[in-house]
């Protein structure tokens, strides 16, 4: 990143969204453009996580039934589909344009069933899911207990349930925590120096662009110089870091 991104991440990035992107306005983060960018993102982690997936649940034929919570882009059911050809895969999220992006992208799939839904209370029938998928999903949602119940809910006997974070180990250490009151047995996975392009930092310099014209020259300048459009530059610009991915996983028992 160069100095004069980091001077503005350090001085006003930090002090606005230190938290995260909790603050930030929906209409951004369910853009249909800045999700358009955001699928194109070559390090985003659900390459691994596909990867992850399917060498523990790749040779089960019994998977027919995939459920994405928080779906965003699209992009892990996407990975996940290149393993899982003949699996029904059921993209939920709670923003209406996400899922409508989803359903125009998507419209002459028959295996792709993006779906309007809150991961508190999924809205697909009892034991209907062999395989559930949520990436930097619980992070967002405090009673993450809920979740964890819906999940259980709607998973088949023997079905799986795969949670992944990134970098948010006390998201995952309250997910365990959840999981032992339930008393539900769980395997956790860590993958180290994974490389993540700065998604938060990215949301921010969209959104600082259109007030600061000096920063809006400088995202035109890779856009020009890249031949690329307008938000891919700013995730361009918004850099990379290395961090680690954590796995909590669990089989639903039988009966």
């Amino acid at each position: 990143m160069s100095n004069y991104f980091l001077n503005i991440f350090e001085t006003r990035f930090k002090k606005l969204y230190g938290n995260g992107i909790f603050n930030l306005n929906d209409d951004i983060l369910s853009n249909a453009e800045v999700l358009d960018a955001i699928e194109k993102m070559p390090d985003d982690g659900t390459k691994e996580i596909a990867k992850f997936v399917t060498t523990r649940f790749g040779l089960n034929k019994k998977i027919k039934k995939i459920v994405i919570l928080g779906s965003g882009s699209g992009k892990l059911g996407t990975r996940l589909a290149d393993y899982f050809k003949n699996s029904i895969i059921v993209d939920i999220d709670k923003s209406s344009p996400v899922i409508k992006r989803l359903k125009n992208i998507f419209n002459r799939d028959k295996l792709r069933m993006p779906k309007l839904g809150d991961a508190r209370n999924i809205p697909l029938e009892k034991g209907s899911v062999d395989l559930i998928v949520a990436y930097s999903t619980l992070r967002y949602i405090n009673d993450r207990r809920k979740v964890i119940e819906s999940i259980n809910k709607i998973l088949k006997s023997g079905g799986y349930a795969v949670i992944v974070e990134a970098r948010a180990i006390d998201v995952v250490e309250d997910i365990e925590s959840t999981l032992k009151n339930k008393r539900i047995a769980f395997t956790r996975n860590t993958e180290n120096n994974i490389l993540f392009s700065r998604t938060s930092f990215f949301y921010y310099l969209v959104l600082e662009s259109s007030k600061n014209k000096i920063l809006k020259n400088r995202i035109e300048k890779v856009e020009n110089k890249n031949n690329s459009s307008f938000l891919e530059a700013a995730l361009k610009c918004a850099g990379k870091y290395k961090g680690s991915l954590y796995y909590v996983s669990w089989q639903k028992k039988n009966g």
